[in-house]
């Protein structure tokens, strides 16, 4: 067994260990509903240690990541709904999958084509298949500007690309932003990520002397 195996292993037990009888108060009182806002608040850690170029932040916000992974597998597997290994064999069979220009003949010509590719296998995916429309396998919980950018990047792919007017008296705020997040798009820009700079510029005005 490799060191990385034997590690993976010793983290289990240690999941199992916090959820049994003897373990620990509070983890043993958790569900997956109780603690999916902690999975949220772990994946923006992860983010803001990516930012912040530190690889020993990045090293820890990711391990803290992984244990609730680890502690959703931990659930489903006390109930008997699948457990870890299932969460792992799964993931593999679904990038292979999604990566035909990568396991298939078929080679993709660059970044773009194989997103593309790997979004058309997704959404005939089991839980994406038969559902149509821009929004299609798009969470419902994904951030406004974000789920924006997915849209309007699958209308391109379509051919009903977004054309980016100037509003002319227009009284609605949607379209306006909209229009902002198409403008970012075509810079190359992200538009969560500017909007929060200039969220933080904005602050770091009133929070000098």
């Amino acid at each position: 067994m490799s060191n990385s195996e034997k590690s993976f292993t010793r983290l289990l037990r240690l999941m199992a260990r916090l959820r049994s009888k003897n373990g620990c108060p509070w983890d043993r009182a958790q569900t997956h509903a109780s603690i999916k806002k902690h999975l949220i608040e772990e994946a923006y850690e992860v983010c803001d240690a990516i930012d912040s170029g530190d690889p020993e932040r990045l090293k820890d916000e990711l391990g803290d990541f992984l244990f609730q992974v680890i502690f959703h597998a931990q659930l489903a597997k006390e109930r008997g709904a699948f457990d870890i290994n299932g969460v792992l064999e799964t993931s593999y069979k679904k990038m292979v999958r999604r990566h035909p220009h990568v396991f298939g003949r078929r080679k993709a010509s660059g970044p773009d084509e194989a997103y593309r590719r790997w979004q058309e296998k997704k959404d005939l995916e089991a839980p994406h298949k038969g559902k149509k429309g821009l929004l299609k396998g798009i969470p419902d919980s994904l951030p406004a500007l974000l789920k924006a950018e997915k849209v309007i990047k699958r209308a391109e792919w379509r051919g009903l690309e977004w054309k980016n007017k100037k509003s002319r008296g227009t009284k609605d705020i949607g379209d306006m932003l909209f229009n902002i997040v198409d403008l970012a798009r075509q810079k190359g820009v992200v538009a969560e990520e500017a909007l929060d700079k200039a969220v933080k510029k904005f602050a770091g005005r009133f929070s000098q002397g």
